[in-house]
């Protein structure tokens, strides 16, 4: 029997928008009362916990963005193997339905460090990893370019994004919500070149979506790119992308299970600790530093 299980019927129920978040967390609190929420987390064990933490979580974190007074917002998640991973109605001001493809964007040693973090509760972002028998192995990178590293994981989702569009198995009526579950923080100034990117590769390449999206599982948030050909919608205000990233997480998502904690170069050249919680990372910040995630226990995040 494994450790946690939602059942396909339970997971495939018609929900709107806010119940569909109570569910999520629920789940979270469910996962925590097995006392081994590392493992069903982290190590991603259990019935659907793949497919939950892949897809039913920024779905969830999507429908919240989409609704807006005026408006309610259903949500369907699926298990199966359809080319999509659910589906939104909106009905009220502005009716419309639509798919959602969801796809994740993790570098290949971050399946490692996160069952790091499962097993030590702690690990380095940086740096080599390996496993030695049951055992997983990380060296630290003392020092790591942060605009570097944002300019690869960005780099990586825009070409996920890519693969998606040009594969040709999608309808127009498909949204695509590219998610991050990587346990790097990328800052508000490369999300924002990120959707700039995407908009200027949409509109090159001219193929009708339903929407782009790009989500951040560090703070459960997501952010959309302003171009939608197929609903010919007008531009929506970008004055969110320019909040810092504690007033994006505290109006669009809950606070994630991981603590990042970074240590900086001062003048003198040592190393000070950033102030306690987690540090929202942007380009004024980029430069050498010491990156360390530290798990938090899941009754520590508060629910909405």
């Amino acid at each position: 029997m494994s450790l946690f299980e939602i059942t396909r019927d339970e997971y495939e129920q018609r929900r709107d928008a806010f119940e569909l978040c109570r569910w999520v967390n629920a789940q979270f609190r469910a996962m925590d009362g097995t006392g081994h929420f590392g493992k069903i987390y982290f190590e991603r064990q259990g019935l659907n916990v793949p497919r939950f933490v892949a897809e039913a979580v920024p779905v969830s974190r999507l429908a919240f963005l989409l609704a807006t007074p005026g408006s309610e917002v259903h949500v369907t998640c699926f298990t199966d193997s359809r080319n999509y991973d659910a589906e939104i109605e909106i009905s009220g001001w502005r009716p419309r339905s639509f798919r959602v493809e969801v796809t994740t964007t993790e570098p290949d040693d971050v399946v490692l460090r996160r069952q790091a973090l499962s097993r030590v509760g702690h690990v380095m972002l940086a740096g080599s990893i390996r496993r030695e028998g049951r055992k997983v192995i990380a060296e630290p990178e003392m020092m790591v370019d942060v605009h570097e590293e944002e300019q690869r994981r960005t780099a990586l989702m825009l070409k996920r994004l890519r693969d998606k569009v040009e594969s040709g198995r999608y309808n127009p009526n498909t949204a695509f919500l590219v998610y991050s579950t990587d346990l790097f923080r990328i800052g508000v100034d490369a999300r924002a070149d990120l959707v700039r990117d995407a908009e200027r590769y949409l509109a090159q390449l001219g193929v009708p979506t339903a929407g782009v999206y790009f989500g951040f599982q560090t703070d459960d948030t997501v952010i959309r790119s302003l171009m939608r050909p197929a609903a010919a919608e007008t531009a929506i205000s970008k004055t969110f992308l320019a909040m810092p990233t504690a007033m994006v997480t505290l109006l669009m998502g809950w606070a994630p299970f991981v603590t990042i904690r970074d240590w900086r170069l001062v003048p003198r050249g040592s190393l000070l600790p950033s102030t306690g919680g987690v540090h929202p990372i942007t380009a004024g910040d980029a430069g050498p530093c010491v990156l360390l995630a530290e798990r938090k226990p899941c009754a520590s995040a508060p629910h909405p």
